[in-house]
């Protein structure tokens, strides 16, 4: 019985794990309901930190992609939040995980979208390959709901490449939200419609796009080539294309083309399947049941600028808007077309150059969106008749003319400052400004100014109504965003990037470094805070009480690219404020190594760590760091813990230094200063290994440890040489000592 039972069990156990798996495969992870409102209206969708109603919440930290994703293991990089209450109380350590998963992607531009009471992402896929192994190159879009109640074992849509743009955007009138997202192998834009599982290829074969920075806007710009009549060959899936382009906008609620045609017997029918179509775009050569020998098309996007050329005589099925009369003459305003470039979408306003394919001659133009949506719909907009005119004298680019032409305006008579790393937007008097950083590392504001055209032409002078130099000598600045009345940009250090700000609206006399004397017209840095720059660019939250917060991804030596949060300066002077008290007390601190070395490097660690329990650590007989501090080195380093103690007063004075710089006292408060948290805070859960490790790396920099008690020493070969013989004798002894018994009384046996 005992036998079978052996034989029995291990097929049970395999039938109970099997069961199980299957059972873990389905429904929903769910875990106890998180307390507290979670009602209210959101700000800030689609960044790594998002503020709903009375909490906010927060991708804990730079998380690994290849990290154990298993669901409830995730510490860093999960989905945590705080109250709003806990933020402005300065208690961050107050924070709650709602979703144990790794919110790991490579599209920098997209992160937490919260719809309703429910919160959508993208995960690193869990599931095993057929060899055992998680492949994490791969990348699920999911939700949990925002009380971390539930939260989807399976996903609404994979793919294989992490760097994915993505989108969630809500249809206003459903409530459905769909996931936008770019399939950059196959040149495809998709829709997923969450609510009811339909996936909808928006486009195939686009040439560019552009997504807006407003992550819930739901319209995509994408350019498309135009193939040439009976070019298409089934056996290389292809056809000729011609050398300008075609400019397309669509919704991410789209589901079928606005483009109809009619079949052979002139019933109105589908793009893809029209007479003309079909005529023209199907290999004659391929077999007829050859599924292939049509060629494949999908674009459900309305044509905005049809970049065709006078030299084309005829039209093809994809120029919607060729007059049907009069076809020699297409209205084409270039003889080779046009080609676009996307800059820039914001505030609706679409910034783009227009090219013209024979000559090379560019402009930059705004395209109006409201006022192109109004032609539209009325019937007026002609795709062809939309571009604008570019003329080109020979003599130089400054002579260069263009003209508006309905939504378009130009801009730029180039793209050399006026680019996609320049940042866009309308003045109170509607004039387009763009501001940028030129060869020289100066950040220039240019605002456009037409009103002095001729003939409906502009030339160089004409678009630059006023150029202003905001701030001179920023080499390697990035200008990252506009928020109040800030501009925000960052420049690139030795562990992170640098963030500072500059009010960007005032007048040219507002910058003149001879004359202003208000510091919110100077560039000034954030302290020497160091933000990751592989990561989500820093962001600001404004509270309903006005309250501003910083969120960034702090790239410090110590600090683990986990999440920091300061309260945002009201002003620049505010800014440069912090900034000096932050040089007084690295200051205090320097004045303490002249001769207090060891002191001076344990106030450092006591900086960064806010250990109040250094004192005890460093005096401890069974710690590494026993004896290795004078009474004076504790002291002094007592004193930089709680300067305001009569002790410390004593201290400092005997030694002639000066704490003043660690706090300040304001009737009966003091605030101090002497902790880097005091000036910006770690945010979230530390996972404890890497607390661990971080804990480490930080008192083996600052705190002096008795050489014959530092760490364990790994294994080397010199100690394996010692005692892998040794083993191997013992090993042999015991061996020798059973068998050799053995041999004897089998021998007695025979």
């Amino acid at each position: 019985m005992l036998k079978k039972l052996r034989k029995i069990l291990p097929v049970l156990l395999i039938l109970v794990l099997a069961f199980a798996a299957l059972a873990g495969c389905s429904g929903n992870y769910t875990s106890p309901a998180l307390s507290g409102d979670i009602s209210g209206s959101v700000s800030s969708n689609g960044g790594f930190v998002v503020q709903k109603g009375e909490y906010v919440y927060f991708i804990n930290g730079v998380g690994d992609q290849s990290a154990d994703n298993t669901y409830g293991n995730a510490v860093k990089g999960s989905l945590q939040r705080i109250s709003v209450t806990d933020l402005a109380a300065g208690d961050y350590s107050a924070t709650e995980t709602v979703v144990p998963l790794l919110l790991v992607s490579q599209d920098y531009t997209s992160g937490v979208y919260i719809y309703g009471d429910t919160v959508y992402y993208a995960t690193p896929n869990v599931i095993k390959n057929m060899d055992g192994e998680v492949d994490t190159s791969y990348l699920d879009f999911k939700s949990s709901k925002l009380d971390g109640s539930e939260t989807m074992r399976d996903y609404y849509v994979q793919v294989s490449d992490s760097s994915t743009v993505y989108r969630y955007v809500q249809e206003p009138e459903s409530g459905d939200v769909y996931l936008v997202y770019v399939d950059s192998t196959n040149t495809e834009i998709h829709s997923y419609n969450t609510a009811t599982g339909e996936n909808t290829t928006l486009v195939k074969g686009y040439a560019s796009y552009v997504m807006p920075r407003d992550a819930e806007e739901p319209t995509i710009y994408y350019t498309m080539s135009v193939t040439q009549k009976d070019t298409y060959s089934a056996s290389s899936g292809s056809g000729t294309t011609y050398s300008y382009q075609q400019l397309y906008t669509v919704s991410a609620f789209t589901d079928k083309c606005p483009y109809t045609g009619t079949d052979a017997d002139g019933n109105e029918v589908a793009f893809t399947e029209s007479e003309e179509y079909l005529a023209h775009y199907t290999d004659k050569d391929a077999a007829e049941d050859d599924e292939d020998r049509v060629m494949e098309y999908i674009n459900l996007g309305t044509l905005v600028l049809d970049g065709v050329g006078v030299n084309q005589r005829e039209s093809t099925p994809f120029n919607h808007d060729w007059p049907e009369t009069n076809s020699a003459n297409n209205g084409a305003k270039s003889l080779g077309g046009f080609t676009y470039a996307f800059l820039n979408y914001s505030d609706g306003s679409l910034y783009l150059t227009v090219s013209k394919v024979t000559e090379g001659t560019s402009f930059v133009y705004r395209l109006d969106e409201a006022a192109y949506r109004a032609a539209a719909e009325a019937g007026t907009w002609d795709s062809i008749a939309a571009n604008p005119t570019i003329q080109e004298n020979g003599s130089g680019s400054g002579d260069d003319t263009a003209s508006s032409s309905a939504a378009l305006s130009p801009v730029a008579i180039s793209s050399g400052n006026a680019t996609s790393s320049a940042l866009y937007y309308r003045n109170e008097s509607s004039a387009v400004v763009y501001i940028y950083v030129d060869s020289n590392g100066n950040i220039v504001r240019n605002t456009v100014d037409a009103s002095t055209e001729t003939d409906g032409t502009f030339t160089h002078t004409d678009l630059i109504g006023e150029s202003v130099t905001l701030a001179r000598a920023q080499t390697d600045a990035t200008l990252q965003y506009m928020q109040g009345d800030y501009l925000y940009y960052s420049i690139a250090g030795d562990s992170g990037n640098g963030l500072y700000r500059i009010r960007y609206n005032g007048t040219a006399d507002d910058y003149n470094i001879l004359t202003s004397q208000s510091e919110d017209y100077k560039a000034t840095r954030y302290l020497a805070l160091a933000y990751n720059s592989s990561w989500y660019t820093p962001e600001v939250l404004t509270m309903e009480d006005g309250t501003e917060y910083l969120f960034f991804a702090n790239a410090g030596t110590y600090a683990g690219n986990y999440v920091y949060v300061m309260a945002n300066p009201a002003d620049n002077a505010a800014l440069k404020e912090l900034n000096d008290r932050w040089e007084d007390v690295q200051s205090v601190i320097t004045d303490l190594s002249d001769d207090f070395s060891n002191a001076s490097q344990a106030a450092e660690y006591y900086f960064y760590s806010a250990d109040a329990d250094l004192i005890t650590l460093l005096t401890d007989e069974d710690e590494a760091y026993y004896e290795n501090y004078t009474q004076e080195d504790l002291d002094l380093i007592a004193a930089f813990m709680n300067p305001t103690t009569e002790d410390a007063k004593s201290t400092i004075a005997a030694y002639r230094l000066d704490f003043s710089a660690l706090y300040e006292e304001s009737g009966e408060t003091t605030v101090f200063w002497n902790t880097e948290s005091a000036f910006y805070s770690l945010l979230g859960t530390v996972d404890e290994d890497e607390e661990e490790s971080l804990s480490d790396s930080l008192k083996g920099a600052y705190l002096q440890s008795t050489a014959e008690e530092e760490a364990d020493e790994p294994w080397t070969w010199q100690w394996a040489a010692i005692f892998v013989p040794v083993g191997v004798v013992v090993i042999v002894g015991v061996v020798l000592a059973i068998v050799l018994p053995r041999r004897r009384r089998h021998g007695v046996r025979k």
